[in-house]
Protein backbone atom coordinates (compact mmCIF):
# COMPACT_ATOMS: atom_id res chain seq x y z
CA UNK A 1 0.00 0.00 0.00
CA UNK A 2 0.77 3.49 -0.33
CA UNK A 3 2.40 5.69 2.17
CA UNK A 4 -0.48 8.69 2.72
CA UNK A 5 0.65 12.20 2.15
CA UNK A 6 1.09 13.79 5.60
CA UNK A 7 -0.85 16.94 5.85
CA UNK A 8 0.74 20.05 5.57
CA UNK A 9 1.19 21.77 9.14
CA UNK A 10 2.78 25.50 8.61
CA UNK A 11 0.56 28.32 9.06
CA UNK A 12 0.53 31.86 7.17
CA UNK A 13 0.76 34.87 9.70
CA UNK A 14 -2.52 36.28 11.80
CA UNK A 15 -1.41 39.59 10.98
CA UNK A 16 -2.82 38.86 7.02
CA UNK A 17 -6.53 38.79 8.54
CA UNK A 18 -5.76 42.55 9.09
CA UNK A 19 -4.31 43.02 5.62
CA UNK A 20 -7.35 40.92 4.29
CA UNK A 21 -10.02 42.87 5.88
CA UNK A 22 -8.36 46.20 5.00
CA UNK A 23 -8.15 45.31 1.60
CA UNK A 24 -11.46 43.74 1.15
CA UNK A 25 -13.25 46.69 3.19
CA UNK A 26 -11.60 49.36 0.69
CA UNK A 27 -12.30 47.16 -2.63
CA UNK A 28 -16.50 46.92 -1.09
CA UNK A 29 -16.44 50.59 -0.73
CA UNK A 30 -15.29 51.51 -3.73
CA UNK A 31 -17.42 49.13 -5.66
CA UNK A 32 -20.58 50.76 -3.56
CA UNK A 33 -19.36 54.36 -4.94
CA UNK A 34 -19.55 53.32 -8.01
CA UNK A 35 -22.81 51.67 -8.24
CA UNK A 36 -23.98 54.45 -6.03
CA UNK A 37 -22.97 56.91 -8.99
CA UNK A 38 -24.43 54.80 -12.07
CA UNK A 39 -27.76 54.53 -10.01
CA UNK A 40 -28.13 58.39 -9.93
CA UNK A 41 -26.64 58.68 -13.46
CA UNK A 42 -29.84 56.44 -14.03
CA UNK A 43 -32.17 58.26 -12.98
CA UNK A 44 -30.69 61.35 -13.68
CA UNK A 45 -30.32 61.03 -17.17
CA UNK A 46 -33.70 58.85 -17.99
CA UNK A 47 -31.62 55.51 -19.13
CA UNK A 48 -34.05 52.47 -19.21
CA UNK A 49 -35.82 51.86 -15.52
CA UNK A 50 -34.43 48.13 -15.83
CA UNK A 51 -30.87 49.62 -16.01
CA UNK A 52 -31.42 51.50 -12.77
CA UNK A 53 -33.78 48.84 -10.86
CA UNK A 54 -30.32 46.13 -11.47
CA UNK A 55 -27.83 48.63 -10.00
CA UNK A 56 -30.11 48.67 -7.53
CA UNK A 57 -30.28 45.19 -6.97
CA UNK A 58 -26.42 44.65 -7.09
CA UNK A 59 -25.84 47.60 -4.73
CA UNK A 60 -28.31 45.95 -1.96
CA UNK A 61 -26.37 42.44 -2.56
CA UNK A 62 -22.89 43.93 -2.08
CA UNK A 63 -24.25 45.42 1.13
CA UNK A 64 -24.99 42.26 2.58
CA UNK A 65 -22.30 40.23 1.52
CA UNK A 66 -20.11 42.91 2.92
CA UNK A 67 -20.23 41.95 6.64
CA UNK A 68 -19.14 38.00 5.20
CA UNK A 69 -16.41 39.12 3.04
CA UNK A 70 -14.67 41.90 5.56
CA UNK A 71 -15.02 40.42 8.93
CA UNK A 72 -15.78 36.69 8.84
CA UNK A 73 -14.66 35.03 5.31
CA UNK A 74 -10.03 36.51 6.29
CA UNK A 75 -10.76 34.67 9.51
CA UNK A 76 -11.62 31.30 8.56
CA UNK A 77 -9.22 31.77 5.38
CA UNK A 78 -6.16 32.44 7.89
CA UNK A 79 -7.10 29.91 9.69
CA UNK A 80 -7.81 26.72 7.05
CA UNK A 81 -4.86 27.65 4.56
CA UNK A 82 -1.59 25.24 5.35
CA UNK A 83 1.43 24.77 3.64
CA UNK A 84 4.69 22.72 3.46
CA UNK A 85 8.19 22.26 1.48
CA UNK A 86 9.08 18.91 0.73
CA UNK A 87 12.70 17.91 -0.84
CA UNK A 88 10.34 17.06 -4.06
CA UNK A 89 7.24 19.50 -4.14
CA UNK A 90 5.49 21.88 -2.57
CA UNK A 91 1.67 20.94 -0.69
CA UNK A 92 -0.80 23.96 -0.71
CA UNK A 93 -3.71 23.33 1.57
CA UNK A 94 -6.40 26.42 1.99
CA UNK A 95 -10.17 27.25 0.56
CA UNK A 96 -13.35 28.34 2.76
CA UNK A 97 -16.09 27.38 0.84
CA UNK A 98 -13.95 25.48 -1.66
CA UNK A 99 -10.83 23.20 -0.77
CA UNK A 100 -7.97 23.65 -2.58
CA UNK A 101 -4.68 20.83 -2.36
CA UNK A 102 -2.36 21.56 -4.40
CA UNK A 103 1.20 19.47 -5.09
CA UNK A 104 3.63 21.60 -7.15
CA UNK A 105 7.02 19.45 -8.25
CA UNK A 106 10.03 20.92 -7.66
CA UNK A 107 10.93 19.75 -10.97
CA UNK A 108 8.22 22.17 -12.89
CA UNK A 109 8.87 25.78 -10.78
CA UNK A 110 10.37 28.52 -13.20
CA UNK A 111 10.96 30.97 -10.55
CA UNK A 112 10.08 32.11 -7.03
CA UNK A 113 8.74 35.74 -6.57
CA UNK A 114 8.39 38.22 -3.06
CA UNK A 115 5.99 40.57 -3.37
CA UNK A 116 5.26 43.45 -0.83
CA UNK A 117 2.39 45.56 -1.07
CA UNK A 118 1.32 48.94 0.69
CA UNK A 119 -0.78 46.92 3.06
CA UNK A 120 1.62 44.12 3.79
CA UNK A 121 4.59 46.52 3.83
CA UNK A 122 2.52 48.13 7.12
CA UNK A 123 2.62 44.76 8.77
CA UNK A 124 5.75 43.48 7.57
CA UNK A 125 4.55 40.97 5.56
CA UNK A 126 5.55 39.63 2.40
CA UNK A 127 3.68 36.98 -0.75
CA UNK A 128 5.14 34.20 -2.16
CA UNK A 129 4.82 33.75 -5.77
CA UNK A 130 5.52 30.33 -7.04
CA UNK A 131 5.42 30.09 -11.35
CA UNK A 132 5.01 26.89 -12.97
CA UNK A 133 5.09 26.47 -16.56
CA UNK A 134 1.51 25.20 -16.30
CA UNK A 135 -0.41 27.97 -13.17
CA UNK A 136 0.97 29.93 -10.65
CA UNK A 137 0.68 29.74 -6.87
CA UNK A 138 0.93 32.50 -3.98
CA UNK A 139 1.91 31.47 -0.34
CA UNK A 140 0.51 34.44 0.94
CA UNK A 141 0.91 36.78 4.68
CA UNK A 142 4.34 35.46 5.44
CA UNK A 143 6.39 37.53 7.51
CA UNK A 144 8.91 39.34 5.61
CA UNK A 145 11.90 37.29 6.70
CA UNK A 146 10.27 34.04 6.73
CA UNK A 147 9.28 34.76 3.35
CA UNK A 148 12.87 35.50 2.27
CA UNK A 149 14.28 32.48 3.80
CA UNK A 150 11.57 30.54 2.21
CA UNK A 151 12.20 31.81 -1.07
CA UNK A 152 15.69 31.03 -1.22
CA UNK A 153 14.85 26.93 0.04
CA UNK A 154 12.07 26.87 -2.89
CA UNK A 155 14.87 28.10 -5.31
CA UNK A 156 17.58 25.65 -4.04
CA UNK A 157 15.92 22.38 -3.71
CA UNK A 158 13.97 23.36 -7.52
CA UNK A 159 17.76 23.38 -8.51
CA UNK A 160 18.72 20.26 -6.85
CA UNK A 161 15.30 18.51 -8.26
CA UNK A 162 16.19 19.86 -11.55
CA UNK A 163 19.23 18.27 -11.55
CA UNK A 164 18.50 15.26 -10.43
CA UNK A 165 15.97 14.76 -13.12
CA UNK A 166 18.79 15.76 -15.85
CA UNK A 167 21.07 12.54 -14.47
CA UNK A 168 17.72 10.73 -14.97
CA UNK A 169 14.71 9.03 -12.96
CA UNK A 170 17.33 6.10 -12.42
CA UNK A 171 20.22 7.86 -11.33
CA UNK A 172 22.15 7.16 -14.76
CA UNK A 173 24.24 10.09 -16.36
CA UNK A 174 23.70 11.85 -19.51
CA UNK A 175 24.89 9.91 -22.73
CA UNK A 176 26.73 13.06 -23.61
CA UNK A 177 28.69 13.31 -20.28
CA UNK A 178 29.22 9.31 -20.47
CA UNK A 179 31.24 10.00 -24.35
CA UNK A 180 32.92 12.83 -23.00
CA UNK A 181 34.66 10.94 -20.17
CA UNK A 182 35.57 8.20 -22.48
CA UNK A 183 37.14 10.28 -24.70
CA UNK A 184 38.92 11.43 -22.09
CA UNK A 185 37.44 15.11 -22.03
CA UNK A 186 35.52 14.37 -18.50
CA UNK A 187 35.75 13.08 -15.55
CA UNK A 188 36.48 8.95 -15.23
CA UNK A 189 33.30 7.16 -15.89
CA UNK A 190 32.59 5.13 -12.90
CA UNK A 191 32.46 1.31 -13.68
CA UNK A 192 28.14 1.07 -13.21
CA UNK A 193 28.47 3.30 -16.69
CA UNK A 194 31.37 1.30 -18.18
CA UNK A 195 31.00 -0.29 -21.31
CA UNK A 196 31.69 -4.51 -20.95
CA UNK A 197 35.12 -5.48 -22.49
CA UNK A 198 33.78 -7.91 -24.43
CA UNK A 199 31.98 -4.78 -26.28
CA UNK A 200 34.33 -2.55 -26.37
CA UNK A 201 37.16 -5.44 -27.53
CA UNK A 202 34.96 -6.66 -30.99
CA UNK A 203 34.57 -3.85 -33.03
CA UNK A 204 38.60 -3.44 -32.20
CA UNK A 205 38.83 -7.06 -33.32
CA UNK A 206 36.88 -7.06 -36.33
CA UNK A 207 38.64 -3.49 -38.09
CA UNK A 208 42.34 -5.00 -37.22
CA UNK A 209 40.78 -8.32 -39.23
CA UNK A 210 39.39 -6.08 -41.69
CA UNK A 211 42.82 -3.92 -42.35
CA UNK A 212 44.54 -7.59 -42.11
CA UNK A 213 42.24 -8.59 -44.79
CA UNK A 214 42.70 -5.91 -47.20
CA UNK A 215 46.17 -5.62 -47.03
CA UNK A 216 46.75 -9.56 -48.16
CA UNK A 217 44.24 -8.58 -51.23
CA UNK A 218 46.74 -5.89 -51.89
CA UNK A 219 49.86 -7.57 -52.15
CA UNK A 220 48.34 -10.70 -54.39
CA UNK A 221 47.32 -7.97 -56.92
CA UNK A 222 50.86 -7.09 -57.23
CA UNK A 223 53.35 -8.77 -59.86
CA UNK A 224 56.09 -10.62 -58.74
CA UNK A 225 59.11 -8.23 -58.67
CA UNK A 226 61.81 -11.21 -59.07
CA UNK A 227 60.52 -11.59 -62.25
CA UNK A 228 61.17 -7.75 -62.76
CA UNK A 229 64.99 -7.78 -61.83
CA UNK A 230 65.92 -11.00 -64.46
CA UNK A 231 64.50 -9.37 -67.59
CA UNK A 232 66.79 -6.11 -66.49
CA UNK A 233 69.73 -7.88 -65.88
CA UNK A 234 69.57 -9.84 -69.30
CA UNK A 235 68.26 -6.52 -71.21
Amino acid sequence: MEAQLPEPGRQISKDAVKVWMISSFIGNCVGLLLLGGLIWAAGRYGWYPWIGLVFKMIFVFLVLYLPYDVWIEPIYRQKTWRYEIHDQFIQLKYGVLEKNHFLIPMTKIQYVNLRQGLLLRKYGLADITVKTMASEHEIPGLPLEEAKQLRMQIAKLAAIAEEEEALGIDGKRPVDEIAAAENGEGEAVPAAFQKPEEETAAPERKDKERTEGDTDAADSALPSGGGDAEDVRHG
